[in-house]
Order: structure tokens, then C-alpha cells, then sequence
């Protein structure tokens, strides 16, 4: 997927609404919307994004003031600003709090109007990446890089708790005294599956995988040392370049194998490092390096 703005806040935004999502549940509770939804509203965002390229002033100010500059955060400010300059959708709620004599019972990540159904609509975002293990159909062979949560565990509490909040008595109750109420909910989750480099093409997609979710590989350093990489550059991707590929003429550091290889032993890079790869000037495919014992306790996740 290509989007040929010169901004890079631009590109994630652009990468935001228009990139596939990890999964499509049919028998949901909620929409788990599908690749052509999100592709209709690039397509009539498009013009808007053109204009935003020559003045995105509003946008990095919008991000640069954020104090959570965590990945997700970051994610759903990108669509906090393109739902408040959307035509067909406006903003009624934005990570409202629910809490009940004290009790915290969760967040909505969005309240949104449909202008054109004119349907409320409840919205939970997220953004993951996930590398997969073993027999990869299983949501719970999906791990994140940092072994600290799990596909299956995110789409268990996405569907059963964070999705369908609303629908809980209490909840009603609080929104109705706000002057609020819920028609419809939606999950908006999106990312990157990194399938074994060793199986390649061979591994199975989850379950209920998007047809076009975006996938890339991961592999240990062992194997990334078997690799033919004689004319492979590598750049680190350090909180930067995980949505939208990076521009060719934007500042990069490119290393070769054992140039990223040295880093890593040195410390300068610490594993999981996600990285870009570029071979002969075609910038693209993204990798996660993992320490070789990486897989050695995922049982215990």
C-alpha cells in the first residue's frame, strides 16, 4: 500500500484509515469492519489528505503535545484528528471514563455520530503487532514482540469486554445522564502479523484473519546470519516507521548485515528490534530480529 505524501505524520494517518485490519469477525457482537470499508473512507478522505500534506502544521502540534507516546496513543490520535475533520462522522465522546460509586468499569475509545445513518456508534482502536509461533491458526500462537500480551487474549477482551461495554445496564444508565446513547459498535483493529521467516509462505494465517492483513516475517539472529543478505541494508526502526513505510529520501540509518549484527552485540540495538529492510533501492518489507532463546518460554505467556 502506497500513499505518496511528502509528511510522514501524513502517511501514518493516511496509513491508519486505509491499511487492512488483522482480523474479520463475522459473528461478533460488533462490526469488525472489512478492508473495502476502510477503503471507502480513504477514498473520499483523499482530497483532504492532499491539502493536509501541504499543511500538516495542525497535525504535529496535535501529536507532539501528547505526554503518552506509546504506539497505540499515537494510533489513535492519528484518528481522533481525522474523525474532527471528517464529514460524515463527528465526535461525541473521546476516552470517556466509566466508573460506577468509584468503581472503574472501563473507557470508551469513541463516541462517534454517523451523519450519514445517523446512528451513534461506540469505536475501540488498537493497533498491535504480533509474531507467530507453531501452529499458526490458533490466536494464541500470536505473541507480541515483547512476549507481554497475546492475539488471542486482545480479541478475547476486545470482544467480550472493551466492544460491548455499552451494552451492560450500568453503562446505559451513566450514559443516559450524560444525555448519551449507544446504536451500534465497531472494533477498529489494525497492525502487522509477523509469520516464522524459517516456514516462510508455508505458515497458516489465524482464523478469521482479514484476507489482506499486512504480514512480514520475524526470525532469530541465528537465521538472520544464514540469510543471503550480501546486498540487504537494514535500518532500525526506534519509534519510528512501524505504520507507513519510511520515504527513501527521509534520514535513515542503513546498515549492512554484520554492521546490525555489531550493533546488536554492542548493545546499541536491544532485541526485539524491528527493522526495514531494503535490497537494490526498494525500501518495504519489515522484519523483527528476536534473540535465538526467544521462543524458549512463550508456553509460560
Amino acid at each position: 500500500m502506497r500513499h505518496n505524501y511528502q509528511h510522514h505524520v501524513v502517511r501514518d494517518l493516511a496509513w491508519a484509515i486505509a491499511s487492512p485490519p488483522l482480523l474479520r469477525l463475522e459473528q461478533a457482537a460488533c462490526s469488525w469492519y472489512d478492508s473495502d470499508w476502510y477503503q471507502d473512507l480513504y477514498i473520499t478522505s483523499q482530497d483532504w489528505l492532499q491539502r493536509l500534506d501541504q499543511a500538516p502544521e495542525a497535525l504535529q502540534e496535535l501529536l507532539d503535545s501528547q505526554k503518552d507516546r506509546r504506539l497505540g496513543r499515537y494510533f489513535e490520535t492519528l484518528w481522533a484528528f481525522w474523525l474532527e475533520n471528517s464529514s460524515r462522522f463527528e465526535v461525541i465522546e473521546q476516552n470517556l471514563p466509566l466508573t460506577d460509586q468509584g468503581r472503574t468499569l472501563g473507557e470508551l475509545d469513541f463516541l462517534v455520530l454517523d451523519k450519514t445513518s445517523g446512528q451513534s456508534l461506540h469505536w475501540e482502536v488498537a493497533v498491535k503487532f504480533y509474531l507467530g509461533v507453531g501452529d499458526t491458526r490458533q490466536h494464541s500462537r500470536w505473541h507480541g514482540p515483547a512476549k507481554k500480551d497475546r492475539l488471542d487474549l486482545k480479541v478475547e477482551h476486545l470482544r467480550h469486554h472493551q466492544s460491548v461495554i455499552c451494552q451492560r445496564p450500568v453503562v446505559q444508565k451513566l450514559l443516559q445522564a450524560r444525555g448519551r446513547h449507544v446504536d451500534a459498535c465497531g472494533v477498529i483493529l489494525k497492525g502487522r502479523l509477523f509469520y516464522p521467516y524459517a516456514t516462510g509462505d508455508q505458515a497458516f494465517i489465524p482464523v478469521d484473519a482479514d484476507p489482506h492483513h499486512l504480514r512480514s516475517y520475524w526470525l532469530t539472529v541465528s537465521d538472520l546470519q544464514k540469510t543471503n543478505t550480501a546486498t540487504k541494508l537494514f535500518s532500525p526502526l526506534l519509534g519510528y516507521g512501524w505504520l507507513a513505510s519510511v520515504r527513501q529520501h527521509q534520514k535513515m540509518l542503513w546498515l549492512s548485515m554484520n554492521e546490525l549484527l555489531e550493533a546488536i552485540t554492542n548493545g546499541d540495538f536491544h532485541l526485539p528490534l524491528h527493522v526495514s529492510c531494503k535490497q537494490q533501492d526498494v525500501t518495504g518489507q519489515r522484519f523483527f530480529i528476536v534473540a535465538d532463546h526467544w521462543m524458549d518460554d512463550l508456553s509460560q505467556v
